[in-house]
């Protein structure tokens, strides 16, 4: 009777065995079934979301920085402000219909057979107001104001362009070209390593109407206002007059 009850419970306990076995294999396999669902689920809930920020990050226009706009700002206001510039520009000046002006100049320098440098004769202009006065020099150049020095500029009442040079432009008052003409002992024309004797100047003056800021109206000039210097070599005699000379 004993033998029979201890089978009895070995056979539950058996039992009970065999159905928690087959209980956990149902919920194995049942978890073996859904959580690869789960997985692939969201694996492609997250490649949508990372599709859709690829495209908003893409189709997304990045709004202008602070800087970029004042930068902007600043581009079109000195376009705006080059624009009022070249608007303001004056108009260049025009020659006059009346050419009629006075021109004082020798037209002969006397100069020493083996000098290099001669000084050109002092220079008068009247009548115009202002005056364009353009000179040409052959063999040789023009030195006004400062000696050795360039001295072109465009200052607020005198223009002045080519100094050191062959081709001479100034501009402005007629008494003021002139001066400037006469500055500092008269210009100096140095001949190109020959004498000076070789050399000759032409001088053109044009009226206009206010100062010029270019040489573009020296072809302009009327031939009555064109003068032409040469320099000459002073003749050496050399012959001696014999005499007697009284020393008391």
């Amino acid at each position: 009777m004993v033998q029979i009850n201890n089978l009895k419970e070995f056979n539950s306990k058996r039992r009970r065995l065999i159905i928690r076995f087959v209980i956990l294999s149902v919920i194995a396999f049942t978890l073996a079934q859904v959580i690869p669902t789960l997985a692939d689920q969201q694996a492609v809930n997250v490649d949508a979301q990372t599709d859709t920020s690829t495209v908003d990050s893409s189709t997304a226009q990045p709004s202008p920085s602070p800087s970029e706009t004042t930068q902007e700002q600043s581009a079109l206001e000195t376009s705006d402000s080059d624009t009022a510039t070249v608007s303001a520009k004056p108009n260049p000046a025009v020659a006059l219909s009346d050419q009629s002006m006075r021109i004082s100049l020798q037209s002969r320098v006397s100069v020493d057979p083996r000098a290099q440098i001669a000084k050109l004769p002092p220079v008068e202009i009247s009548g115009p107001a202002f005056v364009l006065a353009c000179i040409y020099t052959q063999n040789a150049i023009v030195d006004v104001i400062s000696k050795r020095i360039v001295d072109d500029q465009q200052a607020q009442n005198l223009f002045l362009l080519g100094d050191l040079s062959s081709s001479l432009a100034i501009s402005g008052q007629s008494e003021l070209v002139a001066s400037a003409i006469r500055s500092a002992g008269s210009a100096r024309i140095s001949s190109l390593g020959q004498r000076i004797s070789t050399a000759s100047l032409r001088i053109q003056v044009v009226a206009i109407d206010k100062m010029a800021q270019d040489a573009t109206l020296c072809s302009q000039f009327a031939p009555a206002n064109q003068r032409t210097v040469r320099f000459l070599p002073i003749g050496v005699d050399l012959g001696l007059k014999k005499g007697e000379v009284d020393l008391d």
